[in-house]
């Protein structure tokens, strides 16, 4: 009685470890869920798509509109959207010097752009002029974090959230940003976001574009 006790239970742990392992390898999370619903995914700080440059030394823009200062942290020379950021190269009091990378796009010498179709200008500056696509600028640490995971969590699930309700929602990085103009310019009228999701949304995808600044390195 005692033995067939302990094989059934044995048995069960035998089937319950192979029913785990058939998920794990399909894919699956737990038991029966679909790995492309995106209507039911638990937002992590951190997710693969937001991590771009994760990066110990690395800080981020908050929000757009951040003042951009010079490398000694003087003068106001500019500003910059959200999420776009760099390197840190040192702290000067209440400034954090970053080397920011970017692309420079030839005739135009006020603007470092966030992507590689020139679609997106990531620092506006002016004064001075972007002589290279890699410089250095302070931003004050109140303006910057290094989790950009936080910045981008509520455009992330904005942006899944709506766009999800049809179908699974396509990856930012599988297009362009001027791909993504036509493609989220015929989706909104399904899809038929508030006026404030739309920017969410819209800054969301051309940050997370492909070969555009956010992506993952």
């Amino acid at each position: 009685m005692k033995k067939g006790l302990i094989f059934g239970i044995v048995l069960v742990g035998v089937v319950c470890v192979a029913v785990f392992f058939t998920q794990s390898k399909n894919g699956g999370g737990a038991l029966g869920a679909d790995p492309s619903c995106h209507t039911c995914f638990s937002l992590k700080g951190g997710d693969a798509q937001t991590t771009a440059k994760k990066s110990d030394n690395h800080f981020f823009a908050k929000e757009d509109g951040v003042k951009v200062f010079d490398n000694e942290g003087k003068n106001a020379i500019g500003s910059t959207i959200k999420g776009f950021g760099g390197e840190e190269v040192k702290q000067i009091g209440e400034y954090v010097v970053l080397k920011v990378k970017g692309y420079k796009k030839d005739g135009d010498s006020q603007v470092l752009y966030g992507d590689s179709e020139f679609m997106l200008p990531a620092i506006t500056l002016v004064s001075g002029n972007v002589d290279s696509d890699t410089f250095e600028v302070a931003l004050l640490q109140s303006d910057v974090l290094k989790d950009s995971g936080a910045i981008w969590s509520e455009n992330e699930f904005v942006y899944y959230d709506n766009c999800s309700m049809c179908h699974a929602a396509h990856a930012p990085s599988e297009h362009t940003i001027q791909e993504w103009e036509g493609i989220y310019g015929t989706m909104r009228a399904f899809a038929m976001p508030t006026e404030a999701n739309d920017k969410l949304i819209w800054q969301y995808l051309q940050a997370h574009a492909k070969e555009s600044f956010a992506v993952e390195e």
